[in-house]
């Protein structure tokens, strides 16, 4: 459909964005993170979540023209308009989704969320572009995703449903005030970039840096968040040992660390033949947006696991604290890089990725009693292999320039595996030196054919 029905969407997956945590006001965490939790704690959020999706839902039809003119795009008001149901439309699963991350029941968690994407999507999206629905078509895939989701989601807990205005514990409200500023500062840090983008710079624009965005996101996401809700549960059960969360910590950062900075340093040195091969040429401009947005997603990717932690100890304020002088930091400079390119955007928000993950660690630092240099030290290793492989991929792929786009691709997703593989094998015992390694082979998380090829 091309950039610019992504930049339409994508304003309608702002006001989303913002509204869900409104909405919310951080009682899901609360009941994930709660202690002792009632059948009318439950009910009571199911409450306040289906009565304030109900009233944003209102507030956002009623205000769709003046959002659309805002972006200097009046049509786009039947997307913002089709999208505000989502408020309404998520509420109902709100409290099933927290319930099944409190009980650490991930499988069926996760089971849902692929089956109400593909059905969403695949289903229904695909068929609708095919047809030429255009933008449409990604509201009715969003739409159709949450509507099975939210219905999935009940059907499996099955929770009891019914009117409840109050609470059994009252401290629901002041840690999910708490919660709902943190995650206020977090839609700023992650979305005020595209907000400016779309005023600044245009829809097109606005398409181009969103799909850039979204393709890094994509696969880093599907890790993070799978290990966020699990830090966030477990934890919260352990929260007064902090030997035992700082070696989950150290643990779940070595992780990600082998996971993510390899794919995003390799993906952002061949990004040429990435976007050209699974975007086609109408998106050739979005390479020098995804080469920064690749880097800043490999630091988000080791900012995503210091929340769960701080929230799991109810150091609240010390994570307010450090996103919010992030969020700072980051409102003039984006505004100034905004009035200049769409890349200049992208590279200002890797500079403060960076400054907001030095925040945080200084943050957990002193939640765990912990060195800042000793929460480094899984991140090393594994930074010195990503590198090593983001440049052996990089000389393969200038060596096969001119070869046929899908067999390029093909070829540096090999390269950039097998080398990790064999890095992995020379380096391994050095990679996992330290507390974390023993917390990972004790809590199951290394498999015996892997603690062999680490040679452990």
């Amino acid at each position: 459909m091309g950039p610019e029905a992504f930049g339409i969407f994508g304003i309608g997956v702002l006001i989303v964005g913002i509204g869900n945590v409104i909405a919310d006001f951080g009682l899901s965490t609360a009941l994930i993170q709660g202690k002792n939790i009632t059948e009318r704690d439950v009910a009571f959020v199911f409450t306040v979540h289906v009565i304030w999706g109900f009233i944003l839902t209102v507030v956002g039809y009623i205000s769709a023209d003046s959002i659309a003119i805002h972006f200097r795009y009046p049509d786009g008001a039947i997307v913002i308009k089709s999208m505000s149901l989502l408020f309404f439309i998520q509420a109902f699963g709100q409290s099933a989704d927290a319930l099944l991350r409190r009980s650490l029941n991930f499988k069926a968690y996760q089971s849902i969320n692929i089956v109400a994407y593909l059905c969403g999507y695949v289903l229904v999206g695909l068929p609708c572009a095919f047809y030429g629905v255009g933008v449409l078509s990604l509201v009715a895939a969003q739409l159709s995703q949450s509507i099975l989701f939210s219905s999935i989601s009940m059907w499996k807990v099955r929770h009891k449903i019914c009117l409840a205005l109050k609470p059994t514990h009252y401290n629901i409200f002041s840690f999910g005030g708490k919660v709902v500023c943190i995650n206020l500062s977090n839609w700023g840090l992650s979305n005020f970039d595209s907000f400016l983008v779309g005023r600044f710079l245009g829809l097109s624009e606005l398409g181009i840096y969103n799909r850039a965005t979204v393709l890094i996101a994509t696969p880093i996401n599907t890790v993070t968040g799978a290990l966020q809700s699990v830090l966030l549960a477990a934890c919260s059960r352990v929260k007064t040992d902090t030997n035992q969360i700082g070696r989950a910590y150290l643990g779940a950062s070595t992780i990600l660390s082998l996971i993510c900075l390899p794919l995003a340093l390799t993906m952002a040195s061949v990004s040429e033949t990435v976007i050209g091969t699974i975007y086609g040429d109408k998106w050739i401009e979005a390479i020098s947006v995804f080469q920064p947005l690749a880097l800043t997603f490999a630091i988000n990717a080791l900012i995503s696991i210091t929340g769960p932690i701080l929230t799991a100890r109810n150091n609240l304020k010390l994570e307010l604290t450090a996103e919010f002088f992030a969020l700072l930091v980051m409102l003039p400079i984006v505004y100034l890089t905004a009035q200049k390119s769409v890349a200049a955007v992208a590279w200002s928000m890797f500079g403060i990725s960076v400054i907001r993950w030095v925040l945080l660690l200084y943050a957990l630092s002193i939640s765990l009693d912990m060195p800042v240099s000793q929460l480094l030290k899984p991140v090393k290793w594994p930074l010195i292999l990503a590198l090593i492989t983001a440049v052996l991929t990089t000389i393969i792929d200038q060596l096969l320039k001119g070869l046929y786009p899908l067999i390029h691709l093909v070829v540096d997703v090999t390269v950039a595996a097998l080398s990790m593989l064999i890095l992995l094998r020379i380096f391994g015992k050095r990679v996992m030196q330290g507390p974390h390694r023993d917390y990972l082979i004790l809590q199951g998380l290394l498999p015996l054919l892997v603690q062999r090829w680490l040679g452990l």
